[in-house]
């Protein structure tokens, strides 16, 4: 009985603060989440599936990860673009040697 009072009082909570946006509802599970519910718990309570749940945080992961990919990617255009402007007439050879020496070589 208890845990059926318990399980509603977490439905009203949560509804009450996330209505119908499923961004939002992945963020009530997190918050959920941190004051000691399951995932299982929290996604029932909210009316979301599980899998919605962890696909939404894969997503959230892999679009981190781009962006340090990017950042890094930058850096290097970056320095490939100094190097342009420095000697307009080499080719990418000689750029990537004089990017990385000691690393490539070309025999």
């Amino acid at each position: 009985m208890q845990k059926i009072i318990g399980k509603q009082a977490i439905q009203i909570e949560m509804l009450k603060k996330t209505e119908g946006d499923p961004g939002e509802k992945v963020e009530a599970v997190e918050e959920l989440k941190k004051e000691g519910y399951t995932i299982k718990a929290a996604c029932e309570a909210l009316g979301i599936a599980r899998s919605s749940y962890y696909a939404s945080r894969k997503k959230q992961t892999t679009e981190k990860a781009e962006r340090k990919v990017k950042e890094k990617d930058a850096e290097i255009i970056e320095k490939i673009k100094e190097i342009k402007t420095l000697h307009p007439f080499w080719g990418y050879r000689r750029k990537l040697l004089a990017e990385a020496p000691g690393k490539h070589s070309y025999q």
